[in-house]
């Protein structure tokens, strides 16, 4: 019998600073749509689907934002790739963030997205980052690669994608954009799910529940 215990999470809502408020703020200004990927910025990570989303509906919300989060090998890339594709302006690249920022930033957004594929031998683990975007009531958009349908009920905290089908995030990604109420429950029903399963104290109770067996 094998027992599978997923992470447990921490929310650093308690310590957030007035100054990073006011990073967070200018970091967002008045743009919306807020899109935000947190992620190691690699090739499998996906980066590239979303860019790609966006310059295809970017004339249907002029001032949506999206904010990519993270450092790694592929960041030269992606900043080359936006401006290939005429969304720079639309781009904001953060660099490493803190704790506290992340939560905000998470707070300030519409819509969580990364769409990872299998690169070599290199495949997406569970994928916490789209549990903690739940624990702030925001709804996400996964493919069907590594552990993520482990991580998005589909349809009920987020949208799940076939891995690499480029019409099928553009077209999830607009659907949750143009649908206020239909964000705002699959929101609602990850902040339910993540605080019920994934707050720590619920896990330390899995773990010592498989002890006591």
């Amino acid at each position: 019998l094998i027992d599978i215990i997923h992470p447990g999470i921490d929310v650093y809502e308690d310590f957030i600073s007035e100054e990073d408020k006011q990073n967070v703020k200018q970091i967002i200004k008045e743009n919306s749509p807020v899109i935000t990927t947190l992620a190691r910025v690699e090739e499998r990570k996906g980066h590239k689907y979303v860019i790609n989303a966006i310059a295809e509906i970017k004339n249907k919300f002029p001032n949506l934002l999206y904010l990519i989060a993270g450092k790694g090998p592929y960041l030269d890339e992606i900043i080359s790739y936006t401006k290939k594709m005429n969304v720079a302006e639309n781009v904001k690249f953060l660099g490493w963030i803190t704790e506290p920022e992340k939560s905000l930033i998470l707070k300030n957004s519409d819509l969580f997205v990364m769409t990872p594929t299998t690169v070599g031998e290199s495949v997406e683990g569970f994928g916490m980052a789209y549990i903690d975007a739940a624990f702030h009531s925001l709804p996400s958009i996964g493919t069907n690669s590594g552990g993520i349908s482990d991580a998005i009920i589909n349809g009920h905290t987020g949208l799940i994608c076939d891995s690499g089908n480029q019409r099928e995030i553009t077209k999830n990604i607009l659907s949750l954009l143009e649908s206020n109420s239909l964000r705002r429950q699959l929101g609602e029903n990850g902040r339910k799910l993540a605080q019920n399963q994934y707050s720590w104290d619920n896990k330390i109770k899995e773990y010592l529940n498989v002890a006591e067996i």
